[in-house]
């Protein structure tokens, strides 16, 4: 009897051989878009701070978890000109991710300013709880409905007063002028304090101290210690009236083009902000100790100096709720119930 020859599905063999093909190549491109990425990252952060830790980090943890087929481009150093600029850029997406500013954030999410209410914040361990907490998730939902996703909370620390005379009341501020920031708030609490006040680049303050142009201002003490501007001021204040928050941001339509790999790549390379915090609360004690040995003078104030800079703050923050949106009032009372529960917590634990 004769055999027969095995007869071969020659349409199935083609089948398989066209899927392997398309599969082979469609990973092929996935692989040169993947290796393609260099996005642009913005921040501002000098050498060996805590904030060019953060970034080196990030750099760092990236280029790892992405087999360094993710290579950042980093511009930490005013590439990108002031801190308005770089989140300009962000929107466009010539940036695809940097830490800003609440300050600078709030000219998209006026609702954010809330954050920089003068006294709102009490302690480093009340923060911790209340950003810990769900305002993370509300904060996110109102970048998101500008199209800015947010991946973390950036601490910036405590808001203090440094000047070329000693500052402990309000009444120090009479005759001298001071910086102030961007925002309004800060502006109506100097307003509101009784001081004389001017709006420059945080470049220009050491030039405008060394002309006379400004008496002193208000800095986070990071700020005031890597930027050197105890060179000028000798005089720095923990008046501590306000907390200092970025945000660690996306352009959320560039983020929402990337593969869920991607993503979670940037998503778990940011330094956690509780960890950066640590961090930079160590550094700034350890470097304000250095320099009052050198001869900056670090003013605390007593109870009745702080009851001074504090008694203007509820009128001021009714007339800023009165004029807010329903959205910054819900944020407001959020972080309020916060504080309370952060209280309640503390009173069960003695």
């Amino acid at each position: 009897m004769r055999k027969r020859k095995p007869r071969f599905n020659l349409f199935l063999i083609v089948n398989i051989i066209f899927c392997i093909l398309i599969d082979s190549e469609n990973s092929i491109s996935e692989e040169l878009i993947f290796s393609q990425k260099q996005p642009v990252i913005g921040g501002v952060a000098a050498v060996d701070t805590p904030g060019y830790m953060f970034w080196k980090f990030f750099e760092a943890n990236v280029a790892e978890k992405s087999n360094n087929r993710i290579i950042v481009k980093l511009f930490l150093n005013g590439e990108m000109g002031p801190e308005e600029t770089m989140f300009r850029r962000l929107r466009r997406n010539q940036v695809q991710l940097a830490g800003i500013s609440t300050a600078s954030l709030s000219l998209a999410v006026p609702e954010l300013s809330i954050l920089r209410l003068p006294f709102l914040f009490e302690s480093d361990a009340e923060i911790d709880f209340i950003l810990e907490s769900k305002l993370k998730n509300v904060v996110s939902e109102l970048l998101l409905e500008k199209d800015i996703l947010m991946l973390d909370w950036q601490s910036a620390g405590w808001m203090n007063f440094y000047g070329t005379f000693p500052i402990r009341i309000p009444s120090d501020f009479l005759n001298k002028r001071m910086r102030v920031s961007i925002e309004d708030v800060s502006i109506r609490y100097m307003q509101a304090i009784g001081a004389d006040f001017t709006q420059i680049p945080f470049t220009d303050v050491i030039p405008a101290l060394q002309t006379g142009l400004i008496d002193g201002g208000e800095q986070s003490t990071q700020l005031f210690i890597t930027g050197g501007l105890y060179s000028e001021a000798t005089y720095y204040t923990l008046s501590r009236h306000a907390y200092v928050m970025a945000i660690i941001v996306a352009n959320n339509q560039w983020f929402q083009k990337l593969s869920n790999v991607e993503q979670n790549i940037y998503r778990e390379s940011v330094m956690r902000d509780k960890t950066y915090r640590t961090l930079f609360l160590k550094k700034n004690t350890e470097q304000l100790g250095d320099l009052e040995k050198k001869g900056l003078n670090i003013i605390s104030l007593n109870d009745e100096e702080e009851f001074l800079w504090k008694e203007p703050v509820d009128k001021m923050t009714k007339k800023i709720l009165l004029e807010s949106s329903d959205k910054a009032k819900n944020l407001y009372n959020l972080i309020t119930r916060l504080k309370n529960e952060y209280k309640n917590i503390n009173n069960d634990r003695k």
